[in-house]
C-alpha cells in the first residue's frame, strides 16, 4: 500500500493543461471487479469481430476502417485463450489503477497519460513491474457508452490505466531485460543509473511536501 501511494502521488504531480488538475484515480483490487474489466473488454472485441466478419458490413468496414482487419486474429486469440482460463487482458493482475477525467475536459486524454508516465517511472524506480491497460482503453474507445465507467462508479471517462504485473510476468521481464543488457556492446547508461536518478528526483519531493490526494479504492 505504501508503494502504491508513492506511485499515485507521482502520477498526481504530472503537469496538466492550464494546471486544471482534473485527473482522478480509481484503484481496483476486488477479483470480481477485475474479472468484470476483462469481461467488458472481451465483450467489446467480440462485437467488433462480429461486425468485421459480417458479409453485409465487411465492405463498409474495409472502406472506413481499412486497418481494423489486422486485429481479427488478435481478437480471436484473446477470446480463445480466455475460454481456456488464460486472461490475456489483465494477465492475472492483482491491482489496476485507472486514470480518468471529466468528459468535458478538453485535454483529459493528454493529462491522464502524462500522469501514467509519471506513475510508470515511479513504479520502475520502486521495483514494481507494471504495464499499460492498452486493450482495456481500446475497448473503452470502441464502446463510447461509458459502460465500464458506470460499472466502476467513475464519474468521467477513463483515459489511461496501469496494471500491476504478476510476479511470473515480472520475472520474465527482468530476465529479458537482463539478457538485452548483457548482449549489448554499446556504452550506454544502465537502467540502474536511470532508476537512481529518477528516484533521487521524486523521493525528496514526496518526503518534503507530504502531498496527499483522493484516490478511490474498489
Amino acid at each position: 500500500e505504501e508503494l502504491l501511494q508513492q506511485i499515485l502521488e507521482a502520477a498526481y504531480r504530472a503537469p496538466t493543461a492550464s494546471n486544471a488538475q482534473q485527473i482522478g484515480f480509481t484503484v481496483v483490487t476486488d477479483p470480481v471487479r477485475l474479472r468484470e474489466i476483462t469481461g467488458f473488454t472481451l465483450g467489446v472485441f467480440k462485437n467488433a469481430l462480429k461486425k468485421m466478419q459480417n458479409p453485409l458490413l465487411t465492405p463498409l468496414v474495409k472502406w472506413f476502417m481499412p486497418d481494423a482487419f489486422r486485429y481479427i486474429p488478435v481478437f480471436e486469440r484473446l477470446l480463445r485463450e480466455d475460454t481456456k482460463g488464460n486472461d490475456l487482458i489483465l494477465r492475472k493482475a492483482k491491482a489496476v489503477v485507472f486514470i480518468h477525467a471529466p468528459r468535458t475536459s478538453r485535454f483529459g486524454y493528454q493529462d491522464a497519460n502524462l500522469a501514467y508516465q509519471n506513475a510508470s517511472l515511479m513504479a520502475e524506480c520502486l521495483g514494481v513491474s507494471q504495464f499499460y491497460t492498452g486493450f482495456v482503453c481500446s475497448a473503452i474507445e470502441q464502446d463510447k457508452k461509458g459502460t465500464l465507467e458506470k460499472k466502476l462508479g467513475i464519474d468521467g471517462k477513463i483515459y489511461a490505466g496501469m496494471e500491476k504485473d504478476p510476479e511470473i510476468y515480472a520475472r520474465e521481464r527482468r530476465e529479458n531485460e537482463s539478457k538485452s543488457l548483457n548482449t549489448s556492446q554499446k556504452k550506454v547508461w544502465s537502467k540502474t543509473s536511470h532508476t537512481f536518478l529518477i528516484y533521487s528526483v521524486f523521493s525528496p519531493l514526496l518526503r518534503q511536501n507530504n502531498f496527499r490526494f483522493r484516490a478511490t479504492n474498489i
